[in-house]
């Protein structure tokens, strides 16, 4: 495999590469533009404020000595410019991060819901589940299309200035990147708002025989006395 992808010429691959980048993004948007044009409005504006000033960082740096030539850092300026890349691209401890809020946020009260309401029969259900919900996804794709517009300005700027290492492959292999990680926020977001709009298929499941009864045993001393 490794060798039938080497022979293959570059400017083929990177046609192919275009094509699947430009199909992810139009699929992507299009989950999200006919009934939430907003979202996509917001992410291209976040993406694109954020490869410019990424792009005007590094020409700071580079200017003042933090950044040379093959876009290694150097000095005070150069550690702070590398503080804040690695806070944008460590996609992993956000997303962390997010999910110990979310348990912090329902945890609690879920357990509070199955132990009161198993053992006493007087639970409620827990308060702001979806707000909670939405807060992380949308927590998530900001994280992702702030590391991808990062990366996207960075790889731009390098390109112009011929950063020592970035040829033409290693930048082309990074926009891909860039353009998968923005394409996998705008998907997200797409899932996550299709979900959320298909209230008449939740309120039906939520309305079936045994969700009324799980509801009503879980309540069953609320009202009682």
């Amino acid at each position: 495999m490794k060798d039938l992808l080497s022979s293959v010429p570059f400017p083929v691959a990177v046609s192919v590469l275009v094509g699947m980048m430009a199909a992810s993004l139009w699929i992507s948007s299009g989950m999200l533009a006919k009934r939430h044009g907003d979202d996509v409005r917001s992410v291209w504006y976040l993406w694109f404020l954020v490869a410019i000033l990424a792009t005007i960082a590094a020409s700071i740096g580079t200017r003042f000595g933090a950044i040379d030539v093959t876009g290694n850092f150097h000095g005070p300026g150069g550690a702070l410019f590398s503080l804040a890349l690695n806070f944008a691209f460590d996609l992993q401890t956000d997303v962390e991060l997010y999910l110990a809020i979310v348990v912090l946020a329902l945890g609690p009260q879920v357990g509070s819901y199955l132990a009161s309401g198993i053992l006493a029969g007087c639970a409620r259900a827990p308060v702001y589940a979806s707000q909670v919900v939405k807060l992380f996804v949308l927590s998530v794709v900001k994280s992702l299309v702030v590391a991808s517009g990062s990366m996207a300005g960075l790889i731009v700027f390098g390109s112009c200035h011929h950063w020592i290492g970035l040829d033409a492959r290693k930048a082309t292999g990074m926009i891909s990147l860039a353009s998968t990680t923005l394409a996998a926020g705008l998907f997200m977001l797409g899932v996550y708002r299709q979900i959320s709009d298909d209230t008449e298929v939740i309120a039906s499941l939520m309305d079936k025989a045994l969700p009324r009864r799980w509801a009503a045993w879980m309540s069953r001393n609320v009202g009682t006395a």
